[in-house]
């Protein structure tokens, strides 16, 4: 991550609000994984496996932000736990293929955060 970019990152975290920390969590999750993708192509196992650790950083990070008296939060524990299960799938495959799911899926709660996010005062 260049230096532009983890200051854009610490100035939007400095300033947001729980949603939109939980928001900033997704959107490294998809940076680290994007840039594990590259550093595949780029035949960098090393990198690639550096990058899926720190998405799953993120990954650790947003399950220790669960409200475990929610109930919702179960189903969200689950469900990370999948991507989890999936990001190692991937370190050991040396492989992208098991990460397509994972980010789809993903990617449709980031948005639901997103949007929610915008309320959140």
């Amino acid at each position: 991550m260049t230096d532009e970019k983890k200051q854009e990152f610490t100035l939007r975290i400095s300033q947001a609000n729980p949603s939109q920390l939980v928001v900033i969590l997704y959107e490294l999750f998809f940076f680290y994984i994007e840039e594990a993708e590259t550093k595949l192509a780029a035949d960098d196992k090393t990198g690639f496996t550096k990058e899926l650790q720190k998405a799953h950083g993120c990954l650790n990070e947003l399950i220790g932000s669960l409200n475990p008296e929610q109930e919702l939060s179960q189903t969200l524990l689950k469900f990370y736990f999948y991507v989890s299960a999936r990001i190692g799938a991937a370190i050991g495959s040396r492989s992208v293929e098991p990460l397509k799911d994972p980010k789809r899926l993903m990617m449709r709660h980031y948005e639901i955060y997103k949007a929610d996010a915008v309320h959140d005062t």
